[in-house]
């Protein structure tokens, strides 16, 4: 299937897979437009030696995406093909040449080459994937038939859990990564988003696979720092799932931090798809404690009792009615409310829920 093909595969919601917006060079050089030269030392001469750590990803990154696009044309000319592929392999040696030119960037090319290495290792393997053998093997009516794209796709889910599970495993054993920028994640994987909390002490993973129906499957790990300065990483598990953590699946849109009974907490703006049509939106609390990541429940219901979510359930149809908010402010959350009759519709009240520094207490409607 090749790296491309997995970049479609697996990127559904974060296909920027940055949590903030690019920012422009400020120098005259249009970086949409740059094409950085390999043998002539440009990317060490100005405007690039004048540009920040993101003003060069940026820059490597908007010639890069264009050659993964033209690269994706089957009806490419072969020559132009030729020319592409070389051009992208200079591409990327311009730009590690240039990170290489700057001492301050000497941690930073450590973390990528982890990093890269990591990936490339992936994307060989899904280059090699080919469950024709296990197909004709488990369901022999379906490939004799020729009706075996459902389990090909069922085989390939498999597969992205298993790399799932590599990648905590990996990010779990470089402590250094929690450092890494986030905006330079894209490079290897655009079903990725990273979000990290203003302190730094935080940091989310949000990996979506992008399966349909019953097979769509996404995950989200954290990785933390202790107040003794350690770095772990966290994610949930069920029991027939303990190896990747696949079964935390929702994505962290947003991080805001709390004061929660004189303690730091984090409350997470969340979305969960359960399937390609149909998402969840809501708010999740977390807390960093000497024994790990806890999860308070501090959201009080309207029966008085007491859960560490709350949510709302709405269709993909019209995204213009989502609506999940926190007011810092007031430290008031909004969720839009569900037609009674038909959840999948919208209405025009919320249900609010208001922190006193101890619990979420919900409000009237409004």
């Amino acid at each position: 299937m090749g790296k491309n093909i997995l970049f479609v595969t697996i990127c559904a919601a974060f296909i920027a897979c940055t949590s903030k917006e690019m920012k422009k060079p400020e120098s005259e050089a249009d970086v949409d437009n740059v094409v950085l030269k390999s043998d002539t030392g440009e990317m060490a001469q100005s405007p690039y030696n004048t540009m920040s750590l993101e003003q060069l990803f940026d820059a490597y990154m908007n010639e890069a995406d264009s050659l993964r696009i033209l690269l994706s044309h089957e009806e490419l000319p072969a020559e132009e093909r030729a020319n592409a592929e070389q051009r992208n392999k200079e591409l990327e040696k311009d730009f590690e040449n240039a990170l290489a030119a700057k001492p301050e960037y000497a941690k930073v090319v450590q973390q990528r080459n982890i990093l890269k290495n990591f990936f490339d290792e992936m994307y060989a393997a899904e280059e090699r994937f080919d469950p024709s053998d296990d197909i004709k093997k488990q369901y022999p009516e379906a490939y004799k038939n020729g009706n075996d794209v459902f389990y090909h796709h069922l085989f390939y889910v498999d597969f992205l859990h298993q790399w799932y599970g590599k990648m905590i495993k990996m990010i779990g054993a470089n402590p250094s990564l929690m450092e890494y920028p986030e905006y330079m994640f894209r490079e290897f994987v655009h079903g990725m988003s990273v979000m990290t909390s203003d302190d730094g002490r935080i940091r989310y993973y949000n990996w979506d696979a992008s399966s349909s129906g019953s097979l769509y499957n996404a995950g989200c790990f954290c990785q933390y720092r202790t107040d003794d300065g350690k770095v772990r990483v966290s994610f949930h598990q069920d029991e027939n799932d303990k190896d990747n953590g696949w079964q935390f699946q929702y994505d962290v849109k947003k991080i805001h931090t709390l004061n929660l009974k004189g303690k730091r907490a984090y409350l997470l703006q969340i979305e969960y798809s359960s399937d390609e049509s149909h998402v969840t939106r809501g708010f999740h609390v977390e807390a960093i404690e000497k024994d790990g990541i806890t999860h308070p429940e501090v959201f009080v219901a309207e029966d008085g009792s007491n859960a560490y979510l709350v949510n709302d359930y709405f269709s993909f149809d019209d995204p213009k009615e989502w609506y999940a908010k926190y007011d810092g402010r007031t430290r008031t959350i909004y969720l839009r409310d569900s037609n009674e009759n038909d959840h999948y519709k919208a209405m025009n009240t919320y249900t609010t829920y208001t922190f006193d520094g101890n619990v979420f207490k919900p409000s009237k409607k409004k």
